[in-house]
């Protein structure tokens, strides 16, 4: 939960800051319109950083989910080497006393 609402506010200041750059290239202030043209333009790049920052969240999305299951399974396999070398100690020593009485 917490780490999807660091990914929006993450999100949202890329996109500020995006929004910033393009103003800063196109010469204008935040308030400014220009000559009808730039505003056509700054529009349409205003949207597609709005999508980039959409498909940058969920990205970063689908890597934390992948990210937790490859640690889930990582964490499963070294659970599951651990207990069969516990199995093995145990038949071991089992075959051990056998062979002794």
């Amino acid at each position: 939960m917490i780490d999807e609402e660091k990914q929006n506010v993450s999100s949202e200041n890329t996109e500020e800051k995006t929004e910033e750059t393009v103003q800063n290239q196109q010469g204008q202030n935040p308030g400014s319109q220009g000559n009808g043209q730039g505003h056509g333009r700054e529009k349409k790049l205003k949207a597609e950083v709005k999508k980039l920052s959409r498909e940058l969240g969920e990205t970063k999305a689908k890597y934390e989910e992948v990210n937790d299951k490859y640690l889930r399974m990582a964490a499963e396999y070294d659970n599951y080497r651990k207990r069969t070398q516990k199995e093995l100690e145990n038949s071991c020593r089992w075959q051990t006393i056998w062979k002794g009485q």
